[in-house]
């Protein structure tokens, strides 16, 4: 009941920084906080949320661009590492093993170091920003798609999304990680046509543009983002990775695990971790995987991930 939560009192305990998190029951991370009734439709009537540790001698080992790749039913995600960064990959076929083996929340499963995958690359002081193509199969090669904008280097990419219907590439360029040079661009969003090679910015006057993501149909158009608004503030931490399951329910990864909201800004509920999600994947229906520095997580509930078309039925739609 949030009326529980509407009055402190003088004598109660309020939270006295934006990234202390809010768990009035004290109860034992990783959990779902419900705030909603609607929550139970995500989660369903048997939900788990187990942790997965992977190498918690590094503290930003499991940290940003989770893909989940199907033929092989494994994710690829990468750590934050600046002078030696790698991109690991994970069986969820092992993962599942080891869950059936154990009573507890926490699982070991080993995660194995592959050639680079980064999709999107924040750069260095003598490289620069780039969108990388990359095959998730032996030999893991690479291809270089964008590194600049008209001849000036990028600032620092963060995130990078497929339109679901036109399979154009959206990506948000903030200065975020002061890992580069002084910046020669405004913070922005932009998109790029890895067709034709055209890209354009789509969005400024951003303080910095972090996360981004599509509704199923794919109805936000490319040539420019309108009717911006507020449609959420997170009250742990600072919103990172953005993804959407089926029903359009907005899932970001914040300062205390991943919040849920649903399509008109509602708190609906949090897979709580008590630890900062930088981002999380869906690895097909029912499986939410967060990335949460040490440890990933992986929430079995309900909720459908938001399904892209494929080639040929991106062929017969409109042009966003």
């Amino acid at each position: 009941d949030l009326r529980s939560f509407a009055v402190i009192g003088s004598n109660g305990r309020f939270r006295n920084s934006s990234t202390e998190e809010f768990n009035p029951t004290s109860t034992e991370p990783p959990f779902f906080q419900i705030f909603d009734s609607g929550f139970l439709n995500i989660i369903g009537s048997d939900p788990t949320f187990n942790i997965v540790p992977t190498n918690t001698s590094v503290l930003s080992f499991v940290r940003e661009a989770p893909v989940y790749v199907p033929d092989t039913d494994g994710l690829f995600f990468t750590g934050f590492d600046p002078t030696q960064n790698v991109v690991s990959e994970i069986s969820l076929a092992d993962i599942e093993r080891a869950l059936r083996g154990s009573n507890t929340t926490t699982v070991n499963v080993p995660a194995t170091p592959v050639s680079s995958i980064v999709f999107a690359t924040f750069g260095t002081q003598s490289s620069p920003a780039s969108i990388v193509l990359v095959n998730p199969m032996p030999p893991y090669d690479a291809t270089v798609l964008l590194d600049n904008f008209f001849g000036r280097q990028s600032i620092s990419i963060n995130d990078v999304k497929i339109h679901p219907t036109s399979g154009t590439l959206f990506f948000t360029d903030p200065s975020v990680e002061n890992l580069r040079p002084p910046p020669v661009l405004t913070n922005q969003v932009y998109r790029f046509d890895p067709a034709t090679g055209a890209v354009r910015v789509v969005a400024t006057n951003f303080q910095r543009p972090n996360g981004i993501a599509f509704s199923q149909d794919g109805k936000t158009r490319s040539q420019v983002f309108l009717n911006r608004r507020v449609f959420a503030y997170a009250d742990t931490g600072i919103p990172d990775g953005i993804n959407l399951d089926a029903a359009v329910n907005v899932y970001s990864g914040c300062g205390d695990g991943v919040n849920v909201w649903s399509p008109d800004g509602v708190l609906l509920g949090k897979n709580f971790t008590g630890v900062t999600v930088a981002n999380m994947a869906f690895a097909g229906d029912g499986r939410l995987l967060l990335l949460g520095g040490a440890n990933l997580y992986l929430a079995k509930i309900s909720a459908r991930s938001g399904k892209y078309l494929s080639h040929e039925e991106r062929a017969i739609t409109d042009e966003p």
